[in-house]
């Protein structure tokens, strides 16, 4: 069973204990700082979250319930919570990156991640030959917002944290490791009307919006039908 998919129970138990193990060995002796991994779930479901500001204040209650990665939310919130209190109480450095999606190394192409989600839509998306028309919810109008995708290459996120988190040596900072680009991307879209050439399926060459399959299949039934 994936960490993600775990209670918040099961998640704390994990987590938490190593969150209290680092934070004993950076106080012993002379105070090291940490840079703590943590992720923008943590942010999910607040609409005022504040990057930079403490966690304690801008997410003092969390949701406990079975929803997705909830018990891994909390678990990493958890443990910014715990790193915030060494801070005060004995001045730890701490610097923590709250990621999104972490994609494959830019370098290596073809290389992914068979259980993750984002590789399993796209394998879903190739397999079936169907998309849905957006994979966004209509807003008042029924049109389809603009997109935007946080995806990053896992060599970008740990160049930008091993950088950004070497020149933590003091204080306390926190950063959302995201795309910020206002660019209208995202890694499928299905534009009606359209022909549906997309990048990931450009050589399959078989993905269809799910309002043209009644298309598809009446063309599949009069080849079959010659």
């Amino acid at each position: 069973m994936s960490i993600r998919s775990r209670p918040f129970s099961g998640s704390d138990e994990i987590g938490n204990h190593g969150h209290r193990k680092v934070i004993r060995l950076a106080i012993s002796e002379r105070l090291k700082p940490v840079t703590y991994l943590s992720t923008v779930a943590v942010a999910m479901g607040i609409a005022d979250f504040v990057e930079d500001g403490d966690i304690r204040e801008v997410s003092a209650h969390r949701p406990i319930d079975n929803g997705y990665a909830n018990g891994y939310a909390n678990s990493k919130w958890a443990g910014e919570v715990l790193l915030r209190e060494a801070h005060d109480l004995c001045g730890l450095p701490v610097s923590v990156f709250r990621s999104d999606l972490i994609l494959a190394h830019s370098r290596f192409a073809g290389q992914l991640n068979v259980p993750d989600a984002f590789t399993r839509l796209l394998i879903s998306l190739l397999s079936s030959g169907i998309a849905p028309r957006t994979f966004y919810a209509e807003d008042v109008s029924g049109q389809r917002p603009r997109a935007h995708y946080d995806g990053l290459p896992a060599d970008f996120v740990a160049e930008a944290i091993t950088t950004i988190g070497g020149d933590g040596l003091d204080g306390f900072r926190s950063y959302d490791v995201m795309n910020p680009h206002d660019d209208g991307i995202f890694p499928i879209r299905f534009d009606p009307g359209a022909q549906p050439v997309r990048w990931s399926a450009q050589r399959a060459g078989c993905v269809h919006p799910l309002a043209d399959q009644r298309a598809v299949d009446r063309n599949r039934a009069a080849h079959l039908l010659r």
